[in-house]
C-alpha cells in the first residue's frame, strides 16, 4: 500500500487499513478531514435512523429516542454509529445489513471492519449450540436450563464448565464437535484437586511408623510426639519438690504431693491419688 501524496509504503495485513489512516491523520491532517468528509456524505445508510436540519449543520438527531448527538470534525457520523451500537441494538443490526447490501465505500475502514467481521463469524463455535446470545452483549442463556451467565471479553469457559457440571450428555457431545475422542473426554471429567500429590498406603504407613520401635500410630503428628517424649531423652518439664521430670506438660500437670487419694480400688480397696493409676492398678 502506497500513500499517494508522499509515496510511503505501508504493510496492510488482511486488508487492513489501519497504518494508512494513522499516517493521514499525523502526516496529511487535511486529507483526513478530507476522507472523513467523503466518507460520511457515501455513507447514506446511517440518515435513514437520523436525521439534520442541512448538510452544513453540526448536529444529528435520533429518530428514536429524539437524542441530538454532535458530528464530529469532517461530517464523522462514527458518534452515530456508536449511539445506535449502545442504546439501539435492533436499529444498529438494521443498520448493518444496509452497508452490507450498499455498494463499496472506496477508503472507509468501517466498511472493511464489517467484512472482516462477517468473515470472522462464518465459522461459529460449537459453545453457541448450547447458549443463546441475549440482547445484553455480556450475558448468555443456557438453552437447556434457561440460566443466564456473564461472558467478559469472549471467555466462554464459564459455559463450559456449566455444561460440565450439570449438563453431562451435551457436555459430551460439545467435546465432540471440537473434535476430542471419548478417551480424551472421559480424561476432562476427572476433577484434578489442588494441592500436593497423594501419598502411596505404604508411603503413609511409613510416615506414621516410629522410626526407633517401629510402633504404629494413627497420625504423624502423634509419631512425633511420641519420638520427641520417649526417644530424644528430652524431660524439660521438673518437680520443684521431689526433682522428678516429665516429658510432657500434661504428665507434670498431674503429678502431685496432695496427702489426699479419692480413687478406689474397686476389687482390694486401695486408694490412690490419680485416675488413670487406679485404673491401671485395676487391670
Amino acid at each position: 500500500m502506497r500513500c499517494r501524496e508522499c509515496n510511503q509504503t505501508f504493510k496492510s495485513v488482511n486488508g487492513s487499513t489501519s497504518s494508512a489512516l494513522r499516517h493521514l491523520r499525523q502526516k496529511h491532517p487535511e486529507l483526513e478531514k478530507a476522507f472523513n468528509s467523503a466518507a460520511g456524505q457515501t455513507d447514506r445508510s446511517i440518515w435513514t435512523f437520523f436525521c439534520r436540519e442541512s448538510e452544513a449543520s453540526e448536529d444529528a438527531t435520533c429518530a428514536r429516542c429524539d437524542t441530538s448527538i454532535a458530528l464530529k470534525d469532517g461530517g464523522d457520523v462514527s458518534n452515530l454509529v456508536m449511539h445506535l451500537e449502545s442504546e439501539h441494538p435492533e436499529e444498529h443490526a438494521r443498520y448493518e445489513k444496509l452497508k452490507l447490501s450498499s455498494p463499496g465505500q472506496p477508503g472507509s475502514l468501517r466498511k472493511v471492519k464489517l467484512m472482516h467481521r462477517v468473515k470472522k463469524n462464518e465459522k461459529k463455535s460449537a459453545i453457541w449450540f448450547y447458549f443463546e446470545r441475549t440482547s445484553n452483549r455480556m450475558e448468555h442463556t443456557c438453552k437447556a436450563c434457561l440460566k443466564v451467565f456473564q461472558c467478559k471479553k469472549k471467555n466462554s469457559a464459564n459455559l463450559i464448565r456449566h455444561l460440565k457440571q450439570f449438563h453431562t450428555a451435551l457436555y459430551e457431545r460439545f467435546m465432540k464437535d471440537c473434535g476430542y475422542t471419548a478417551e480424551e473426554i472421559d480424561a476432562f471429567k476427572v476433577t484434578r484437586k489442588r494441592g500436593p500429590k497423594p501419598k502411596s498406603e505404604e508411603e503413609a504407613l511409613q510416615a506414621r511408623t516410629c522410626p526407633q520401635c517401629s510402633k504404629v500410630y494413627s497420625t504423624k503428628k502423634n509419631m512425633e510426639l511420641h519420638l520427641e517424649a520417649v526417644h530424644s531423652g528430652k524431660r524439660p518439664f521438673a518437680c520443684d519438690e521431689c526433682g522428678m521430670t516429665f516429658a510432657r506438660k500434661e504428665s507434670y500437670n498431674r503429678h502431685t504431693h496432695n496427702s489426699r487419694k479419692p480413687f478406689l480400688c474397686s476389687v482390694c480397696g486401695k486408694t490412690f491419688a490419680r485416675r488413670h493409676i487406679r485404673d491401671v492398678h485395676e487391670k
